[in-house]
């Protein structure tokens, strides 16, 4: 009868770690993703209201097309301030050595 110990290899006590890593993002990445589809469908549910509120009531369809208009580009801007404002924090947010 033989009798064998644990061998530990080296990447194989990082391989829990690294699945509880995984892990951890794929469920952040949801809940952004989440409530990013929460806020486009509360935006899309009270567009008329705020059509109504913010643009000339004059004809309703411009009102909510300037309504859809507005959130259109918020959501085109949204990735270039990130490259702006990441490239700045970069730069000027990190200590210096």
């Amino acid at each position: 009868m033989t009798v064998s110990a644990l061998v530990e290899l080296p990447g194989m006590s990082r391989a829990g770690s690294k699945q509880k890593d995984i892990t951890r993002l794929i469920v952040a990445t949801s809940i952004g993703n989440a409530l990013e589809w929460y806020d486009i469908a509360v935006y899309g549910y009270f567009a008329v209201y705020i059509s109504k509120a913010f643009f000339p009531s004059n004809d309703p369809t411009t009102s909510l097309l300037l309504t859809f208009g507005t959130f259109g580009l918020s959501f085109l801007i949204r990735p270039i301030g990130g490259v702006v404002l990441g490239a700045y924090a970069d730069r000027y947010g990190r200590k210096r050595r």
